[in-house]
């Protein structure tokens, strides 16, 4: 995905760009063409100051996350982001912290459930046992 890294910005010199630039000289024949420069100025000045960079994103890189978690994992933010809105807002933040509860419940519940499902089916094989067991525990497995 390609993004840009507005905080590494430096806004003096984009502003010294953009008050140097054509915008401040009105010589448009149209709204049309005026847009146009406009459009064609402002991203010229964020090509210079803020690239776009490639950034690759790793989603859902333990087994055990589904669907469950990502909206558990949702509603929680959409409930701080509630809150922080207003932090004086006693029934926001109740209903911020009942989410926060809810997501590790449904998350501790969908990570139990694979690592008991994968011990199940590893009942008679102690090597697939112990990597299991080395992996909860964090060990690496030679």
């Amino acid at each position: 995905k390609n993004v840009r890294e507005y905080r590494k910005m430096n806004i003096n010199e984009f502003r010294e760009d953009l008050f140097c630039s054509f915008l401040n000289v009105p010589q448009f024949t149209s709204v049309d063409h005026a847009v146009e420069v406009y459009q064609n100025v402002v991203q010229s000045a964020l090509d210079k100051h803020v690239p776009l960079t490639e950034r690759t994103f790793k989603l859902n890189r333990s087994p055990w996350w589904n669907e469950n978690c990502q909206k558990a994992k949702r509603e929680a933010k959409k409930a701080q982001r509630k809150f922080y809105k207003d932090t004086e807002n006693l029934e926001a933040r109740e209903i911020f912290k009942e989410r926060c509860i809810d997501k590790a419940i449904i998350i501790n519940k969908a990570r139990n459930t694979f690592f008991d499902e994968k011990l199940s089916s590893s009942k008679g094989d102690p090597k697939a046992t112990s990597k299991v067991i080395h992996h909860l525990l964090d060990k690496e497995f030679g």
